[in-house]
């Protein structure tokens, strides 16, 4: 199942499961992703009107398509570099999901609503310590990564 997570410190602001049947690709990743979070820029984003916002993508072909790209950039959006082997530097992939299946662990859903409420459920628990250590530790990877010339991230 494809998925879209996009949150921070602040919040969780987007949760998105790829309807059955769907396709995903770059028209449904810009009407169900980037339009939406665009939609919520304020909320977001305070103060922020002027300046472009971040977004760290993985580098997956329908994030980096011609028609992505130009709507990331019309909506005023500037991702963050993402290393082509560096898949467990966003904190999507390094923490959120592990977080949320060790929470998840041993439950029964009767549908895939249940499931996405649950799992908004326990990302709002989220404390912002927590998110800010996260955080922290993504700013780490990322130096990580630089220092060592592009580098697969890992723990010593």
């Amino acid at each position: 199942m494809k998925n879209s997570f996009i949150w921070g410190v602040h919040g969780i602001f987007l949760i998105d499961f790829l309807p059955e049947g769907e396709k995903y690709n770059s028209s449904y990743f810009i009407e169900n992703v980037l339009i939406p979070i665009h939609s919520k820029r304020s909320e977001i984003w305070k103060d922020s009107n002027r300046r472009l916002i971040w977004l760290h993508l993985d580098n997956s072909k329908i994030h980096n398509s011609i028609v992505s790209l130009k709507k990331t950039i019309e909506l005023k959006f500037k991702r963050a570099p993402q290393p082509a082997y560096s898949p467990d530097i966003s904190p999507t992939d390094f923490f959120m999901w592990s977080y949320v299946k060790n929470k998840l662990k041993g439950k029964l859903f009767k549908d895939i609503d249940a499931l996405y409420e649950a799992i908004v459920e326990i990302a709002n628990g989220i404390s912002m310590q927590l998110k800010k250590e996260v955080f922290n530790n993504w700013i780490e990877r990322c130096k990580y990564i630089i220092s060592n010339e592009g580098k697969y991230y890992h723990k010593d």
